[in-house]
């Protein structure tokens, strides 16, 4: 079961859609997906593994982005075996395009690359959440831009795996929204109900986090 943050469908080309998306995912069974178009999968938290085609699953965490360059089976499995598991994450489907032949080039199998997500990135998906929450008739334009960016900066960046100890990390993605949240409301009264309200996550959860 997935509960939808939120979806645009109306983006300029090349992209088809993109969503934010909470998938709880079953002990017994867990989740299988399929994409029609190219996909990039950016997870911004909780934990679970991945699963690719016949490869041995893999940890996901905060911090991943996956890649499904062509039409592919994928699917979430708890991270803990007999244990319901939540991931979230945000999806930018690419339609046939220069941009999409052009991540088939970089990536022309399906790919996990852990801990990838840079301050830069982290940015860009802050503002895209923004602009989806503000509802502005311009935002799947501005979405779009900034979908591009996100792109660019996987297909011109360095694609290394990271350090275990930078992988397992909280997810920089929730402290940079805390932090612009808090940036933007400093002269008001702030509670750590009211942050953990603006990052959809239990005053418990934000507690320990």
């Amino acid at each position: 079961m997935a509960l939808l943050l939120y979806h645009l469908n109306r983006l300029p080309p090349p992209f088809d859609y993109l969503t934010e998306s909470v998938f709880e995912i079953p002990a017994a069974r867990g989740m299988r997906l399929a994409n029609r178009h190219v996909r990039l999968i950016f997870v911004l938290g909780g934990d679970a593994r991945l699963r690719l085609g016949e490869a041995e699953p893999v940890p996901l965490r905060a911090g991943d982005v996956v890649l499904l360059p062509c039409p592919a089976a994928y699917g979430y499995l708890p991270a803990v075996p007999g244990m319901p598991a939540r991931l979230q994450a945000l999806a930018i489907s690419v339609k046939p395009s220069m941009l999409a032949r052009q991540i088939a080039a970089r990536f022309p199998r399906p790919v996990h690359l852990p801990g990838i997500q840079n301050a830069h990135m982290l940015h860009h998906l802050y503002q895209i959440r923004t602009e989806a929450e503000n509802g502005q008739r311009d935002a799947p334009l501005v979405v779009g831009a900034r979908a591009t960016l996100l792109v660019l900066a996987l297909l011109r960046g360095p694609v290394e795996k990271l350090s275990p100890a930078r992988i397992n990390r909280p997810s920089a993605y929730l402290v940079e929204q805390a932090r612009e949240f808090i940036f933007k409301n400093h002269s008001g009264e702030l509670t750590l109900a009211g942050i953990a309200w603006h990052l959809r996550l239990s005053e418990e959860y934000a507690r320990c986090g």
